[in-house]
């Protein structure tokens, strides 16, 4: 009996140790650091794939790998007035200290700044973006005078932006794409504010002129007001008209 089962021991090792044999020639082709006996750090704690936004040669201590996140100058709360600074992986996880705005995704790369850090979007479109934690209108490229800050977008403000501003840079309060403000022909149209009580940046009414021409009459402010309503009130009579419910 006992011979039996130290000739089936033997018989298992010497198909183990010519299975070990066979394989060892694959083995030795593989580099001793990518062998599977070899301890490696835990990539899920790492980051993987680093390119722009990343310093690669700088050891994160909290994480215990190589490799840091370059966070933008404005993603910080408050913002930072200079450079990107390089932030742990487990502050920018836990947000420690509330460091890094709640307005800002650190996990999108910014397209302008080679850093992390873009503004929330309030919508698809990204035509209003989260500021204070509230949406605020991106406003197309060169309408505001002093922007807070510069979207992929447009421009943003914490300032009210009212008809009158939009009107005297020859621009509407209308939704132009994936941004606010589209310009307008003051040869074709006449937009009307509403007045300096109106604070909204809509127009009360926007007037088709249709070819309308002033007379010198018309130049003041004024006389233009009366015209406006005298060729509204026979488009409303029109419209009243011709185009019955």
């Amino acid at each position: 009996m006992k011979k039996a089962f130290i000739i089936s021991v033997l018989s298992l090792i010497g198909i183990n140790s010519a299975t070990a044999f066979d394989n060892s020639a694959t083995a030795f082709d593989i580099p001793w650091w990518e062998q599977p006996t070899v301890c490696r750090v835990n990539e899920t704690k790492c980051y993987v794939n680093m390119g722009d936004g990343f310093n690669t040669d700088k050891w994160d201590g909290d994480s215990n790998c190589y490799g840091m996140k370059y966070i933008c100058p404005n993603a910080f709360n408050p913002p930072q007035p200079y450079e990107a600074q390089l932030v742990s992986r487990n502050d920018i996880k836990h947000n420690t200290n509330n460091a890094i705005s709640d307005d800002f995704d650190t996990n999108i790369l910014s397209k302008t700044d080679d850093c992390f850090g873009v503004r929330r979007k309030y919508n698809k479109t990204g035509s209003e973006v989260m500021v204070g934690g509230k949406p605020v209108k991106v406003w197309c490229t060169g309408i505001l005078e002093d922007p807070i800050d510069e979207t992929e977008n447009g421009e943003i403000t914490d300032k009210p932006v009212t008809c009158d501003f939009l009107e005297k840079k020859g621009y509407i309060g209308v939704e132009n794409g994936k941004c606010w403000g589209k310009p307008y022909d003051a040869s074709k149209y006449h937009v009307d504010c509403g007045g300096e009580g109106n604070k909204d940046f809509k127009p009360a009414r926007l007037v088709i002129l249709n070819g309308t021409e002033f007379s010198e009459d018309s130049k003041t402010e004024e006389s233009q007001k009366e015209i406006m309503n005298e060729m509204y009130k026979n488009s409303k009579k029109q419209k009243a008209q011709y185009f019955q419910k």
